[in-house]
């Protein structure tokens, strides 16, 4: 025994020494020896999976990051189990939110469905691991393996409880949109199966079912029933918030609450008023769609966020000053959130946005999340200089992020040219606008939907569409929506197809207006993987050089989205 402990001993600082050398094979080693006799080490797996994070490794340092959060959650009282669980789980989130990895032999099912009820992880992000999981293991594989109205009949008998109150899938009926047309179809039996048979219901499951439709917008395919009198089943069917159900039923209470709550806010948040004329047709759709319904965020590191600022421009000595940031276009706050809260105490964040809906739940949330330092306003972007003094500094805001915004306004660079104007000295602006290469389905989509005569703005018309696709796996279009989040919820559909003002954009025409606007390139926001093939075609120098980004797309599209993300300064 005592000479185990001095081998540990020895280990330990073997393991210790080489980490702090940046001499990771030798770490591996002395840290293999150590799982060997202390496998149920949180913090020996936690630190497994950054070596192997550190060496590029994401499927081990998946893997390891799972094995540390089971081992910390399942031993609270170890030391520092708590802090390892959440330290693992925030790397978690970064890696399902973003690289797609298999993960159905890296985390258990128990692993997933408590990330997924976590307030500090994006559960979008673990939903899209998750669900592969979810199909394919008991107690459900049975079940998606079957018709989905005979697997509807079984699973609202008795034998069926135990899938009904599987924690996996209560986490994701609960806290994600679905992205899946076999989840989709087997959803929809169960719940005209309910509507059918309402004496068979299991409250448990009907609560979480209601609140899937709710997360959804209720973008399924409509019920053929008459609309029950019972609110939980009734929830299935319609938002509570349309009809004011009685209030016996607590999800029915607190979703109505909930908007209440949102449409109080609305008068506590800064209006500038007089929009441009063209931003009505925009603002309409926002109004009466706020876009998207997110129920969390994987909490960036108060800070860290800055390292972004750094990698677009070293010399602007980013990570220690206070910032003004502005947020243009920042629609329910999720992106808002992300910034104020990863920029940290520093950075004063202003978010603005057009629909006054969207804005008030950007205000819940902020609450929600405490980020004291972000502020809220309704504006136009073209009308900026209206803001009040105190969301808008004299010498312009260091950092501006207008992502997924300027591609629908009336005149693109005209809202880029606004955007200029109050950018302070030495500023960033981030910019996230539309690919036409990245987006041909959406175009043949909204090529579809105009012949068909479909309105953007009729509900049923966007459930009509989505059936068309989902109901034909043969159907051109099948292959690139049947997976896309967006597809799945009728805000999501109408912003991804139905949307009001949109257009593409290439980067020969980025390249025009940066250079007529007298901004200057700063490089592209991807993926470091992306970057690093960049910097193998090229020299590594050359990141900010824009025409290089062009030749670099031509040879390697597959490496690019539906969006070009990048930064510019003056």
């Amino acid at each position: 025994m005592m000479r185990q402990a001095i081998n540990d001993t020895v280990l330990r600082n073997q393991l210790a020494q080489a980490l702090r050398a940046g001499q990771l094979a030798q770490a591996d080693q002395a840290l293999k020896q150590l799982l060997m006799r202390h496998g149920q080490d949180p913090a020996l797996h936690h630190t497994a999976a950054e070596i192997a994070w550190r060496q590029g490794n994401r499927t081990n340092a998946l893997k390891d990051f799972g094995q540390a959060f089971r081992l910390a959650s399942d031993h609270p009282t170890l030391p520092q189990a708590m802090a390892i669980a959440d330290s693992a789980a925030r790397y978690i989130g970064h890696l399902l939110g973003s690289y797609a990895i298999d993960c159905r032999d890296l985390l258990s099912r128990q692993t997933l469905a408590d990330l997924l009820t976590r307030p500090d992880l994006d559960p979008q992000a673990i939903a899209g691991a998750a669900i592969p999981v979810w199909i394919e293991t008991a107690p459900w594989s049975d079940y998606f393996a079957q018709a989905p109205e005979t697997a509807a009949t079984t699973l609202m008998q008795d034998e069926g409880k135990a899938a009904r109150h599987d924690p996996l899938a209560l986490a994701l009926l609960n806290h994600a949109v679905l992205a899946d047309p076999a989840v989709e179809r087997l959803l929809l039996a169960c719940r005209d199966h309910i509507l059918a048979h309402p004496d068979r219901r299991d409250p448990v499951f009907t609560c979480a079912l209601a609140r899937q439709y709710w997360l959804t917008d209720y973008a399924g395919r409509a019920a053929t029933a008459p609309r029950p009198n019972d609110d939980l089943l009734r929830a299935l069917v319609e938002n509570p918030v349309d009809w004011q159900g009685t209030g016996d039923d607590t999800l029915c209470a607190e979703l109505i609450a909930q908007h209440k709550h949102e449409l109080a806010l609305i008068d506590e948040i800064i209006d500038v008023g007089d929009d441009a004329d063209e931003t009505a047709i925009t603002r309409a759709q926002y109004e009466q769609h706020p876009y998207p319904r997110w129920v969390g965020l994987t909490v960036p590191q108060p800070g860290s966020r800055r390292a972004l600022l750094h990698r677009a421009m070293p010399e602007g000595n980013w990570q220690s000053r206070e910032l003004a940031i502005l947020i243009a276009g920042c629609g329910t706050g999720r992106h808002a959130l992300m910034a104020a809260l990863g920029y940290g105490n520093k950075a004063q964040v202003t978010a603005i946005d057009i629909s006054q809906r969207s804005l008030a739940y950007a205000e819940r949330q902020r609450r929600r999340f405490g980020a004291s330092n972000l502020s809220l306003a309704r504006a136009d972007i073209l009308r900026l200089d209206r803001l009040p003094s105190a969301l808008k500094p004299a010498r312009g805001y260091d950092v501006i992020e207008c992502v997924g915004v300027l591609h629908h306004m009336a005149d693109t660079w005209a809202g880029l040219a606004a955007l200029a104007d109050h950018l302070a000295e030495g500023g960033l602006i981030q910019l996230g606008l539309y690919r036409r290469a990245g987006r041909t389905h959406v175009a043949t989509a909204r090529a579809d939907i105009a012949k068909r005569g479909l309105d953007p703005a009729n509900d049923d018309d966007i459930r009509r569409y989505r059936r068309i696709i989902l109901d034909d796996p043969q159907h051109l279009l099948h292959g690139a929506l049947a997976h896309n989040r967006d597809f799945y919820s009728l805000p999501g559909c109408r912003d991804l197809l139905f949307h009001n003002r949109e257009r593409d954009t290439e980067l020969t025409e980025i390249a025009a207006e940066l250079d007529r606007l007298g901004l200057k390139f700063r490089g592209m926001q991807m993926p470091n993987a992306v970057l690093e093939a960049f910097a193998t075609h090229y020299d590594p120098s050359k990141l900010n050089d824009l025409s290089l980004w062009q030749q670099f797309e031509a040879e390697r599209p597959d490496l690019f989205d539906a969006m070009y993300r990048f930064w510019v300064s003056r």
